[in-house]
């Protein structure tokens, strides 16, 4: 199970690169500002569990993720 409550972005990111796999080039802007992320889930397979973060990381913090190579992921402050 996934559950997390107000957990420092950077520290999402985290645990995001260790499920996945995934070196993060995370860009500045992206952790400039103090955010927190909140996510719960139960029984989630390891697909679910990183949609769930994708989804938390643009919902709750303007983050986006585009893959560079199939190793490494760039992380982007998205501008609305």
């Amino acid at each position: 199970s996934l559950n997390y409550k107000h957990t420092p972005l950077i520290s999402a990111l985290y645990l995001y690169s260790d499920i996945s796999g995934k070196q993060l080039l995370i860009e500045p802007a992206a952790t400039n500002q103090i955010k927190f992320i909140s996510v719960a889930a139960n029984w989630a397979t390891k697909e679910e569990v990183l949609k769930i973060l994708k989804v938390a990381f643009f919902e709750q913090a303007d983050i986006v993720f585009e893959p560079l190579d199939e190793k490494r992921v760039v992380v982007k402050l998205m501008r609305r």
